[in-house]
């Protein structure tokens, strides 16, 4: 019997310096610089939304490091079998994850400090999906991120930013941020551009 497979579309906001490496490799989470850091773990980041993905290359290509650059988002199908995907906005595959993390801490902790002896828990937040993926077959992980402030909502200056901020935790209201994060490349298929800034750019 054919296990369940969950579609969903998500756009990868990026910019052109890797262009002609998407175009040959297509988006390959073996490709993505390895960070400590990334929030959901290694892999091809994609959001729900296209018009977030568009000013995330769009913010991208204006960095420094990536000047003379203009922005591109990717379409993709992200076709997974339901048993590897983690969907953290559901409360049950939450605590499945969290008591997998607090049974299994110790041990990433040993993991890890034999190859980085400083490594803490904030700077490292990576490995804990990267394990959780490794140890559970899991290729896609999705979370909802509550931000109160945002530069791609209504530009602000910066007293009602820091008013907006403070209403937002009294209120308890946030923007809301889904991301999609794919460590195997099967997942990903039916690649577009659904956006090129090349023509704003000349």
């Amino acid at each position: 019997m054919q296990e369940d497979k969950i579609t969903m579309q998500g756009f990868h906001g990026t910019c052109s310096k890797h262009f002609k490496s998407i175009k040959e490799y297509g988006l390959d989470p073996k490709k993505v610089k390895y960070r400590e850091d990334h929030w959901l773990g290694q892999g091809v980041y994609f959001f729900d939304d296209l018009e977030i993905a568009e000013w995330w290359a769009i913010d991208q290509s204006e960095k420094s490091y990536n000047i003379n650059t203009y922005p591109i988002v990717y379409s993709a199908q992200i076709i997974a079998d339901k048993h590897r995907i983690l969907n953290l906005d559901n409360k049950i595959e939450l605590d499945s994850f969290l008591d997998f993390i607090v049974q299994t801490s110790d041990d990433i902790k040993v993991a890890y400090t034999e190859k980085v002896p400083e490594f803490t828990e904030e700077s490292f937040r990576a490995v804990y999906f990267d394990y959780y993926k490794r140890q559970n077959d899991i290729a896609v992980i999705i979370y909802t991120f509550s931000k109160p402030l945002v530069k791609y909502a209504k530009m602000r200056n910066h007293n009602d930013s820091k008013l907006i901020k403070k209403f937002s935790n009294i209120l308890k209201i946030d923007y809301h941020e889904k991301q999609i994060c794919v460590s195997d490349k099967i997942c990903i298929e039916d690649i577009k551009i659904e956006y090129n800034g090349k023509e704003e750019v000349i």
